[in-house]
């Protein structure tokens, strides 16, 4: 089951009433032939369970809204805070609304994958592939079900109207402590900067 269609079948399974939801998860799971498996059943439904289940609608929406946009941590750190969710719901939330984000950054060419708003030039690009990484990320890319990455810049370039993506593989992560948390460096290989 790809990740995007897992992360449909937890917002869908959030909208059912409490009654209905394991019948609900049993019905969705018999579509992607996964009915058999128990793992797939448990594994789906503990997620769900430890994380978006302990929201309200209204809740999810808010969240789900700010991360249509771009990912914040700390704003929305700060609004689980408010609405007073906490560990380890409030980890897996964030691991749920970060991996939502980059679906919808794998679906609209004007978003970039990386966690926060950081606006990337041309240049900034090319300085990434010189180099052979970028980071420093909160997030582990490779735990979000994904083997490589898509920065695109925000603005144009004034002599060629143009915006430009860069397209690579990851070739390795390598964890990096900060004093507050480990945050990972993306190593790249194979980088293509895309214009469009």
């Amino acid at each position: 089951m790809k990740e995007t269609d897992k992360l449909k079948i937890l917002l869908d399974l959030h909208k059912q009433p409490k009654q209905n939801r394991v019948d609900f998860l049993k019905n969705q799971l018999d579509e992607f032939d996964l009915s058999k498996t128990n793992h797939s059943f448990n594994n789906i439904f503990d997620e769900f369970n430890n994380s978006i289940e302990v929201l309200n609608s209204k809740q999810l929406e808010n969240l789900i809204s700010e991360t249509r946009e771009s990912f914040n941590y700390a704003s929305i750190s700060r609004k689980l805070d408010i609405y007073h969710i906490s560990f380890p719901y409030t980890d897996n939330i964030v691991i749920f609304l970060k991996k939502l984000n980059l679906l919808f950054s794998s679906t609209n060419e004007s978003k970039s994958i990386i966690a926060g708003k950081f606006k990337f030039t041309k240049q900034n690009l090319l300085t990434i592939i010189k180099q052979g990484w970028v980071g420093d990320w909160d997030l582990n890319p490779v735990s979000l079900g994904t083997n490589s990455i898509k920065l695109s810049t925000n603005t144009t370039d004034v002599n060629s109207l143009k915006k430009h993506s860069l397209v690579a593989k990851i070739a390795k992560i390598e964890p990096i402590e900060y004093t507050d948390k480990i945050r990972y460096r993306v190593y790249i290989s194979n980088p293509k900067i895309l214009s469009f």
